[in-house]
């Protein structure tokens, strides 16, 4: 094979030599005139100071301060109650908190404090920006949570007065359970 031809080199640019001249000016052509044009109105008004929409996002930002309030201001054990709720949905004004679903009887503590359900919702409208109310729920249940009526104590005079004569305990133990006192 034939050795590669050598590049031969390109010549310099030519410099002109500097003058007392200005440099010529340039020419601009006028562009087309072009009308200013008004922005269009928005689709949807904008929300009036303190009723901006709450997002399921915008209250999971805010929650956890709204907890750190609840025990600064409520103490360690409404603190307990707040702490293991999570926002779950946000329906308008609403906002839907569960509880985990082995925890009843915070729920039941929560849904029935209605002094803090107030404090909670005024906390979380003051940062928000927005009015809110909550509802706690299991968080296997979608309904409400209601709380429930205690269990009614019997009228002493309601309750039968049992047997008239003692019963001996083993002999009811052999009756239930159908055995037989074996003697060694």
């Amino acid at each position: 094979t034939p050795p590669p031809a050598a590049a031969s080199p390109e010549p310099a640019p030519a410099v002109e030599p500097p003058t007392d001249e200005p440099p010529p000016e340039e020419t601009v052509e006028p562009a087309e005139r072009v009308e200013p044009v008004a922005p269009a109105p928005a689709a949807t008004p904008e929300p009036a100071p303190g009723s901006e929409t709450v997002t399921l996002a915008s209250f999971s930002a805010v929650w956890p301060a709204v907890v750190s309030r609840v025990r600064s201001d409520f103490g360690a054990r409404r603190h307990a109650f707040v702490k293991v709720a999570e926002p779950r949905s946000v329906d308008g004004p609403v906002v839907v908190l569960t509880m985990p679903a082995h925890q009843h009887f915070h729920l039941e503590q929560l849904n029935a404090d209605d002094q803090l359900r107030a404090a909670l919702e005024s906390i979380a409208s003051e940062l928000l920006g927005s009015g809110v109310t909550l509802q706690f729920r299991s968080a296997d249940d979608s309904a409400p949570a209601t709380p429930t009526e205690p269990e009614r104590v019997p009228d002493p005079a309601e309750l039968d007065a049992g047997p008239s004569t003692p019963e001996d305990p083993t002999a009811m133990i052999i009756d239930m359970l159908g055995g037989k006192v074996v003697e060694e």
